[in-house]
């Protein structure tokens, strides 16, 4: 079974009970039912997942070139960009690894954020991302955060293609919440506080600074 998310977020119930929270223009394949000793899905994009703890049949999903090993957890994997893997752990433990060598692997448990880059292998840090469950929760949260970060959570948050003009200032900060608001009241908020202009060219938004 292939599910293809076109809307903001789709939920996603497997054969075995675990949840899925396919975010916008992400896709999932998974068997009918789960056969044999492991669990196995393959994911393009970006989803939140919710899984079932089953000790004797270990959960694998398939993103990009690495493979994600769990046995019950709730965590986050982006993998809009297949060779740019980032998995966010919220409880549990998990395994990353590369498909090409499951030798090469790491644990992350809560707090962290492993991540691979093709070229460059696997790595984790401690996850300073206090946006990364945005996508699920509706919800962004920015404190004296700055602006090139700002338009970072934005574009993943919203799938849009948001650009800094180059007179923009990187030094601005914002500090706001924002909840379930789409991305025009966002766009206006951030217009009130920051010496800022917005235009519209073709298929990507441009900000720059106020002339």
């Amino acid at each position: 079974t292939t599910v293809v998310t076109m809307d903001d977020r789709s939920q996603v119930t497997l054969p075995d009970g675990s949840k899925v929270y396919l975010y916008k223009n992400a896709q999932l394949t998974f068997p009918k039912n789960f056969n044999g000793g492991i669990r196995e899905v393959k994911l393009e994009g970006e989803a939140f997942f919710e899984v079932i703890k089953n000790e004797d049949r270990p959960f694998l999903i398939n993103s990009g070139k690495t493979i994600t090993e769990v046995v019950g957890t709730t965590f986050n994997v982006n993998g809009n960009n297949s060779s740019k893997i980032t998995v966010s752990v919220l409880t549990g433990k998990i395994l990353l690894y590369e498909t090409a060598d499951r030798g090469d692997k790491i644990e992350i448990v809560p707090g962290e954020q492993g991540q691979f880059v093709e070229g460059k292998g696997l790595w984790k840090s401690v996850n300073k991302d206090v946006n990364f469950l945005s996508r699920k929760t509706g919800e962004l949260v920015f404190h004296n955060t700055n602006i090139k970060q700002v338009i970072e959570d934005l574009n993943r948050h919203y799938n849009q293609n948001i650009e800094l003009d180059a007179s923009l200032h990187e030094g601005y900060t914002l500090t706001a919440k924002f909840k379930q608001q789409d991305l025009e009241g966002v766009l206006t908020e951030m217009r009130s506080v920051l010496p800022i202009q917005i235009q519209r060219e073709q298929n990507k938004i441009i900000i720059s600074a106020e002339i």
